[in-house]
Parts: C-alpha cells; structure tokens; sequence
C-alpha cells in the first residue's frame, strides 16, 4: 500500500496529547511490521478468493482448479503466504526484543505475497 509522511510544523501539541518518541527506528520498524501483517491479510483474501473461484469456474467440463497448472499457483501462493507470515511474526518478536532489523525483510515478503 502507498505511505506517506505527514508533516505538522509548528503546530502546538497540549503536554499531556504528546507522545514522546525516544527511537525513531523502532516506529519505522513498527510500521514496517504492521504493514507486513496487513499485506499478508490481503494475500489471505487473495488465495482464498483464488481457491474459492478454481473450485467454481469450469473449462473443458471441469473446474478449473482440477487442472494441475492451477493447482501449481495456488500452492505457490500459500509457500509464498506462509513465507510472509513466518517472517512478519519474526520481525514482531524482533521489535519487541529490541533488534527490529528483521522488519523491512517481513514486509518486502508481505508485499510480494499480496502482490502476486
């Protein structure tokens, strides 16, 4: 999904409204977690919507998800989906320890799996 930076300069924020950001890196590592976990809920719907109409829609005669290419694309769907999910809760559990370097890996693999 596209991101943008907003900017708020010399807007006045009430003391008790601010939020102190000690580490920049960790939100950036965050919003690169978050944004994994999203794209993997997208490349869920994806297989999901892609099984669901190879079972419906017929050629020849038969559903086209009787057909071994098809079969050959959906599963690699689901490696790359399940790839995606194991390095998204990797880079999670990177972020709470404190080494957030797993992240950008978790949602470059997300985005390709949501993508594909």
């Amino acid at each position: 999904r596209p991101t943008a930076e907003v900017r708020a300069d010399a807007v006045s924020v009430p003391a008790h409204r601010a939020v102190p950001i000690a580490d920049p890196g960790l939100v950036r590592d965050l919003a690169a977690v978050l944004l994994a976990a999203d794209a993997c809920g997208t490349a869920a719907r994806s297989l999901d919507t892609a099984v669901a109409h190879a079972a419906v829609r017929e050629q020849f005669g038969r559903p086209i998800g009787a057909f071994q290419a098809v079969k050959h694309l959906c599963a690699d769907m689901l490696v790359r989906l399940e790839q995606a999910r194991a390095l998204t809760w990797d880079a999670a559990r990177a972020v709470d320890e404190g080494a957030g370097a797993e992240a950008a890996e978790a949602e470059a693999a997300a985005d390709e799996a949501a993508g594909s």
